[in-house]
């Protein structure tokens, strides 16, 4: 049987899921929305480790810290321990705060930036 792109699903079946993700990754569109969702899970592992990291700096117990940013414990056990969770603003600016710390932006290095961002001479 082919799918609509015309590769045979019986040999896709034999495909392991890296070899899949490889063949998907030839187009330039989905190379383009994986490295968008890549850079964007990598942005919010670093911001939950540095907050897991300061929490134990401090020796913060994670209840410590739910009661402190009017949290449930479980949602903030959760946000420092699930690989899949996708919490609010909010949720997670909340839960820095209670360990001592301001959410703030730097700017992308260029070599890692999704789009052209123009330079200004007089940029923050």
């Amino acid at each position: 049987m082919d799918r609509p792109d015309g590769e045979n699903v019986r040999a896709t079946k034999k495909m392991t899921p890296d070899q899949m993700l490889g063949r998907d990754l030839k187009s330039p569109a989905a190379r383009r929305e994986y490295d968008r969702a890549s850079s964007a899970i990598r942005d919010f592992d670093d911001i939950v480790r540095r907050i897991e990291a300061v929490r134990e700096q401090r020796g913060l117990s994670k209840k410590d810290i739910a009661k402190a940013a009017g949290l449930s414990p479980s949602l903030v056990r959760r946000l420092l321990t699930a690989p899949d969770l996708n919490p609010s603003w909010s949720t997670v600016q909340a839960v820095a705060h209670a360990v001592g710390l301001r959410l703030t932006l730097e700017p992308v290095p260029a070599s890692e930036r999704r789009t052209p961002v123009r330079e200004f001479a007089h940029a923050p």
